[in-house]
């Protein structure tokens, strides 16, 4: 199991649908070691709460949608530039903080239009 990543890390996001590739840019919120004292543990062990600043590839789904949320894609929880609060549970072994190397990662290369 990896280990927790410290709140208000900037990371990488990979999806299982995309491998290696990096899919997303954002920073992480808590994790299943760091409960909320208003709500508890908002994850399960071996998941992160995380928000979402850059979209790399589009229109990838969310792993976890809850029943009352109203977003299912990634791009529909991009945080907004005026500082919404969104965040999303994602599994850790998915995230990698920014400062370290990658193993085998890639970044797609990013059309400028």
């Amino acid at each position: 199991m990896k280990e927790a990543i410290a709140a208000n890390t900037s990371c990488y996001v990979l999806h299982p649908e995309h491998g290696d590739t990096i899919i997303a840019e954002g920073r992480i919120g808590g994790s299943w070691k760091s409960p909320s004292g208003r709500y508890g543990s908002l994850c399960a062990e071996g998941e992160h709460m995380v928000q979402l600043h850059r979209i790399v590839v589009s229109n990838l789904p969310l792993l976890f949608v809850k029943q009352r949320q109203p977003f299912t894609l990634m791009g529909h929880a991009l945080v907004k530039p005026k500082g919404s609060n969104v965040y999303v549970r994602w599994l850790s072994k998915l995230l990698w903080q920014k400062n370290l190397k990658l193993p085998h990662a890639k970044t797609p290369r990013i059309s400028q239009s």
